[in-house]
């Protein structure tokens, strides 16, 4: 398990570093996944869930910078196996996906 591979490219690109060379820094130091798997949530129910910690956001969690982020992930997920799982939904429900993506994995891997 490592979530840094993409969001190391997403939240260092979204601050203006080179996404290629990010990407080829990731690489040379860090084997590609073999699946991500892919929280979406609209920004503004993203920061909603944090304001509801009662903690000032950081510089990592305001409105445009996580836009940025979202397109970067976005940008990059098809060149990976990737699961897009809704955020807004259950957690039981995207476990679910997640575990019908892993059988299907598993069964085609043995055929």
């Amino acid at each position: 398990l490592d979530r840094y591979y993409l969001s190391t490219i997403a939240y260092q690109g979204a601050q203006g570093l080179s996404l290629k060379k990010l990407l080829m820094e990731n690489e040379t130091i860090a084997p590609s996944p073999d699946l991500i798997i892919f929280l979406n949530i609209p920004v503004e129910l993203a920061i909603e869930r944090v304001n509801k910690r009662g903690e000032e956001l950081s510089i990592f969690e305001k409105k445009e910078f996580l836009r940025r982020v979202s397109e970067i992930y976005h940008k990059f997920l098809p060149w990976y196996n990737h699961i897009i799982c809704d955020a807004t939904l259950p957690v039981e429900l995207n476990l679910k996906k997640i575990l019908e993506h892993l059988n299907s994995e598993f069964k085609s891997a043995f055929t």
